[in-house]
């Protein structure tokens, strides 16, 4: 599996410590993007799917014991949509455009 950074594996905890951590609320969803962009900041690529789901549901099953449903519910849909972020970055780096999004 990749190793991801002391960064993303904070970021991750970040994520999926709060007591709501599976619902889309935007503070939520804040940190599951932060998550996914350290994990762009160490791989800058896609990640492999099935190891990104099994390690976010390991993780999410440490914090949050019992919970098997709406871990694997959340988890998928994360990981699904960890990877639309990351196939995006990928694909405007590719095309040598990635300045369109870092501008500020």
């Amino acid at each position: 599996m990749t190793k991801w950074s002391n960064s993303t594996m904070k970021a991750l905890h970040e994520w999926l410590a709060p007591r709501t951590w599976g619902t889309m609320h935007d503070c939520d969803m804040a940190r599951f993007h932060v998550f996914v962009a350290s994990v762009w900041d160490d791989i800058h690529a896609e990640w492999d799917e099935d190891e990104a789901r099994e390690f976010m549901r390991k993780s999410a099953e440490e914090l949050h014991p019992g919970e098997d449903r709406l871990i694997s519910e959340v988890i998928d849909k994360r990981r699904a949509e960890g990877t639309t972020i990351l196939r995006f970055l990928s694909s405007v780096r590719d095309e040598g455009q990635f300045a369109l999004i870092t501008r500020t």
